[in-house]
């Protein structure tokens, strides 16, 4: 792991992880950004992997070290969570939206708990609410 975990914005983390779920290795990830050869996106989501193209002409370093040693989302939305956890984890989390109660409810293994606790942004914090069944709540620090 590099002393320092890059960020990435949270649009560029939900697409490596998109492209992950479809069974794109790391080092096709990047060949393919490279050789702006990434597929159109025929999920929900429909990304513009034009955009991951774009991103690794500028910062192929960046990308290449997320992949590597893990990344943090620079700025996560309620919705960003929401779509990491469904696409990382397969999971269609709960989400709150009542002002200043905003939360994402979740079940996490310990493993999957680690993961996001890693990938979150600045600004938020999971707690867990119930370790026998790896309940989980994600909200705004504060």
């Amino acid at each position: 792991m590099s002393e320092t975990i890059v960020k990435l914005s949270q649009n560029n983390a939900l697409m490596v992880e998109q492209l992950r779920q479809k069974g794109f290795s790391d080092e096709q990830i990047v060949n393919d950004a490279i050789a702006r050869n990434l597929p159109i996106d025929d999920s929900m989501f429909e990304f513009d992997f034009n955009e991951l193209s774009n991103f690794v002409e500028q910062e192929l370093s960046t990308l290449q070290s997320a992949l590597r040693d893990g990344y943090q989302i620079k700025y996560n939305t309620i919705r960003g969570i929401r779509c990491w956890i469904l696409i990382v984890f397969e999971q269609d989390p709960v989400l709150v939206f009542d002002a200043g109660k905003e939360a994402v409810f979740a079940t996490l293994n310990k493993a999957q708990q680690q993961q996001i606790q890693q990938v979150l942004s600045h600004g938020w914090q999971l707690s867990l609410l119930n370790e026998e069944t790896g309940e989980v709540v994600i909200k705004p620090i504060g």
